[in-house]
Formats: C-alpha cells, structure tokens, sequence
C-alpha cells in the first residue's frame, strides 16, 4: 500500500538557516517531481518573521492560515477546506466536517 499523501511538519524555522534549509529542502524535493504522492509541508512561524523572510526570497505556492491563541470553529473549517481542497482530507458534507471539527476541538 503506498501514501498518496505525505505531510512533513517542520518546527523551530524562525531561525534564518533552518529557514533556509527549509526552502532548499523543499526546492530539492520540487526538482524529483514525484508523480506518485504529494508532499506538504506544514511550518508554524510567526507573521512577522515570515514577512521578514519573504522580503528577501521568493517563497512561491504557500498556503497561509493565520491562527492565533486557540483556534475557533472559522479557523477549523477554514483549514479543512484547504485540506480538502489538496486532498489531504476527505468528507463527503457538512455533517463528516463538523464531526472533525469536534474531534480536533477535543484534542487542541
């Protein structure tokens, strides 16, 4: 059985380099062009910092959810639409969101 859908989380990347290496690593990833999954990266970082960081690299096909404190139900489905919308999560109406939308309510 083989994943259609892999999802790296990198923390700790407000440091210049680790954000650095986190470019080139994803650029190298980019250049495989893998046909068989897809490949996310999902990167907490402060707005301010990634600011900083996009005015001195072109950082190109980001998704960007703002989330600050707790997460509220319009933060929740905004996040499982985008997740939907790649793939990544699957369900069929509202009914199957809102019962992710508890579940990840209950675990936060």
């Amino acid at each position: 059985m083989f994943c259609k859908n892999i999802v790296l989380y990198c923390d700790e990347v407000e440091v210049e380099s680790s954000f650095k290496l986190l470019i080139e690593l994803r650029r190298e990833l980019s250049i495989e062009q893998f046909n068989d999954f897809n490949l996310f990266f999902l990167v907490p970082i402060r707005e301010n910092i990634l600011e900083k960081y996009r005015h001195t690299r072109d950082i190109k096909k980001t998704y960007d959810i703002k989330i600050s404190g707790e997460l509220t139900d319009d933060e929740i489905i905004d996040l499982l639409e985008k997740l939907k919308n790649s793939g990544i999560v699957k369900y069929r109406d509202i009914s199957e969101r809102d019962s992710i939308l508890r579940n990840i309510k209950s675990k936060i």
